[in-house]
């Protein structure tokens, strides 16, 4: 009998997560477009932008799983920053990836600052009736020394069960590194971090995982060969799929085309196929 199905123990979970729902238009539409062809578990939702309230309603009206996008690195904080200096720029404005990751090594970081922060971008989305599934955050910061316990404490205290696997399957892949390696190489460490954080904390993380855009797959031929490798009960793809974005956006972005590349892989109609020939079979997060 053919292994898939028959529902071997080889059958691997697979969990695909759009991020930046909620980032632009074009995003928000690709977004939807993945889930009605079935390619999508559930997408993470930035929080502190224009079009939130667009992506809410879209996603009641497609029943799309969402999950927190915990953004503090980009735009403004959805708490008064006033209340939050040590997080923000004079103007009110976070202080970006590369600054803030010097002030949390450096312990300059408010722990109360950051806590209250945290817990009011997952009330946000709390608020509006949706049930928030996962988490996740913007641009890795969620896993900066110091940060990474408290979004633990925070999402455990909210109800919030998983969140993404702390090390990127994609940074062991030599092939994957060559574009921005000094940026890679301290997200590798930082999930080397994490790991022993949640191994002394006995919270193991939620299967394995991989972002498409640090992989920077050629197409589904070259995901396959990557995928054959992984062993895991349950895989995580993240992605950030976009429709050619042609206006103004709320934050900057080096992501324009890799957004549309990444789109096209999900939507191609091969994907299906290779999937099950790797015997993994698509879920959504309340199927864990």
């Amino acid at each position: 009998m053919d292994e898939k199905k028959s529902g071997s123990p080889l059958e691997t979970k697979l969990l695909v997560v759009a991020d930046d729902f909620g980032f632009c238009p074009e995003v928000n539409r690709a977004v939807c477009a993945l889930h009605r062809a079935g390619r999508l578990s559930g997408a993470s939702l930035l929080v502190n932008t224009p079009h939130f309230k667009t992506a809410i309603n879209m996603a009641k009206k497609a029943k799309l799983a969402v999950g927190l996008h915990l953004n503090i690195t980009q735009g403004k904080p959805v708490l008064p920053p006033s209340s939050l200096k040590s997080l923000v720029n004079k103007d009110g404005y976070f202080l970006g990836k590369s600054k803030l990751l010097l002030k949390a090594v450096a312990g300059l970081l408010s722990p109360a600052e950051l806590e209250a922060e945290i817990k009011a971008q997952t009330d946000r989305i709390s608020a509006t009736g949706l049930r928030v599934s996962f988490a996740n955050g913007h641009q890795n910061a969620h896993l900066y020394p110091r940060i990474f316990p408290l979004f633990l404490k925070v999402i455990r205290k909210q109800g919030i069960k998983y969140h993404r696997p702390v090390e990127d399957l994609a940074l062991t892949d030599i092939s994957s590194i060559a574009n921005k390696p000094h940026r890679k190489a301290v997200l590798y460490l930082l999930g080397k971090y994490c790991r022993l954080n949640l191994a002394e904390k006995h919270r193991p993380g939620l299967g394995a995982g991989f972002s498409l855009t640090l992989k920077d797959c050629r197409g589904l031929t070259e995901l396959e060969a990557f995928l054959e490798k992984q062993h895991a009960d349950v895989m995580e793809i993240s992605s950030h799929p976009a429709y050619p974005i042609t206006g103004p956006t709320c934050f900057d972005t080096y992501l324009r085309d890799q957004r549309v590349k990444e789109f096209k892989l999900l939507m191609q109609p091969d994907f299906e196929p290779m999937m099950q020939r790797l015997n993994y079979r698509l879920i959504n997060f309340n199927q864990l």
